[in-house]
C-alpha cells in the first residue's frame, strides 16, 4: 500500500508534468516538502491550501508544455525581488517566508 507521503509526491509529479517537460537527461533528483501555504484573502485560497515543495533537478533543460499560456525562465534567487509585484499571492508568500 502506498504511503500518504508517496501519494502526495506522485500527485505532485503528475501536476508538474502537466505543466513541464524534462529533456536531455534532466531528472528530478530530490523532492522536499517545505510546508503549507494558506491565504484566505483570495477566492481560490479560501477553498484551497497550498503545499510547498523544493524540487531539485539535475540540469536546466526544463521546458513549458503550454507556451501559448505561459512562459518561464531560470532566475537567480537574488533577482527574484524584481518580479515581486507581478507574482500571485501564493508566490509572494513563498518569497516572503521561504526564499527571501
Amino acid at each position: 500500500m502506498e504511503s500518504k507521503e508517496q501519494y502526495l509526491t506522485d500527485e505532485l509529479k503528475r501536476e508538474l508534468f502537466e505543466e513541464l517537460r524534462l529533456l536531455n537527461g534532466c531528472l528530478i533528483e530530490n523532492i522536499e516538502f517545505i510546508g503549507f501555504i494558506n491565504d484566505d484573502t483570495i477566492p481560490v485560497g479560501s477553498v484551497h491550501i497550498g503545499l510547498l515543495y523544493h524540487i531539485h533537478v539535475s540540469n536546466k533543460d526544463v521546458y513549458i508544455n503550454e507556451m501559448d499560456k505561459m512562459t518561464a525562465d531560470w532566475i537567480e534567487k537574488s533577482n527574484l525581488a524584481e518580479f515581486y509585484e507581478e507574482m500571485e499571492t501564493w508566490t509572494k508568500i513563498t518569497f516572503d517566508y521561504y526564499i527571501k
